[in-house]
């Protein structure tokens, strides 16, 4: 009995921290400005030397009560960004940023990297977009 007790207690304490953890947020939803995105991630796919990209997106919206301002940053110079900031209301309305790649003067490969949204004073902020470029070689 003393072993049964032994593994039960630490499972039931794990299992009230979950949900206690569960409500706080949803709690914090009913108060508070949550960030929210979708996709996580974007893949693209050029023909090396090709014009830019087709245009891909990325919504942020507020799943929460209140407002935030919000930025998108890239680590990489070859993601085009637009609008680069805007305020996100608890409508649950997205805005739509943009986001492309100019791939001039890249090789073939592939590539990747990070869109970071930051939404100061908001819950679940920062978030990442990972971008998947793939060059694929010029025909010859």
């Amino acid at each position: 009995m003393k072993n049964k007790l032994k593994w039960s207690l630490p499972l039931m304490v794990g299992l009230v921290m979950l949900l206690v953890g569960s409500t706080a947020c949803e709690m914090a939803s009913q108060i508070a400005p949550v960030l929210e995105y979708s996709p996580t991630k974007l893949e693209f796919t050029i023909q090396q030397g090709a014009p830019n990209s087709d245009n891909q997106s990325v919504d942020i919206w507020n799943y929460g009560k209140g407002f935030f301002h919000w930025t998108v940053s890239k680590d990489k110079d070859w993601v085009i960004l637009d609008p680069t900031s805007g305020t996100a209301y608890g409508d649950k309305i997205a805005t739509t940023v943009t986001v492309a790649v100019n791939s001039s003067n890249m090789t073939s490969g592939n590539y990747t990297a990070n869109i970071t949204i930051s939404a100061p004073g908001a819950l679940q902020s920062p978030q990442v977009v990972l971008v998947y470029l793939e060059i694929k070689p010029q025909d010859h």
